[in-house]
């Protein structure tokens, strides 16, 4: 046998949070900023899938005037089909971002408003 003694271990060090207790995990406060972005990138959102709409109508009103005498027009709908086709991942990119900031900033609202609605219940006993 040797005489080396084991390698001891360093002590585990305690979890961050409450000493003793589990604490749910806080959630940050949304500031007016990205309120401000959110309702932004929603309305956008709003305003792009509105052209793409519109560009799908004039699209299909350019089809059936070009079945009529005029074939340009249905080049002009193709190039709205492509114009709708490379707005959708725009439409993404503006869409999701500003759907979750929505849903974070009501979410902070509805704490913010549950945790007053319960201090002043508390507050009468």
């Amino acid at each position: 046998m040797s005489d080396q003694r084991p390698a001891q271990r360093p002590a585990p060090r305690p979890l961050p949070g409450p000493p003793g207790e589990y604490g749910p995990p806080r959630f940050q406060e949304v500031s007016a900023g990205y309120r401000h972005w959110a309702r932004v990138l929603l309305w956008l959102a709003i305003a792009v899938a509105s052209l793409m709409v519109v560009a799908f109508v004039a699209s299909v009103l350019f089809l059936v005037k070009a079945d009529g005498d005029d074939a340009a027009y249905g080049y002009l709908a193709i190039i709205l089909w492509f114009a709708i086709a490379a707005a959708i991942p725009v439409l993404l990119a503006l869409g999701i971002p500003g759907i979750i900031m929505t849903r974070r900033v009501r979410q902070q609202e509805r704490l913010s408003h549950h945790a007053v609605y319960r201090g002043a219940q508390t507050g009468e006993r």
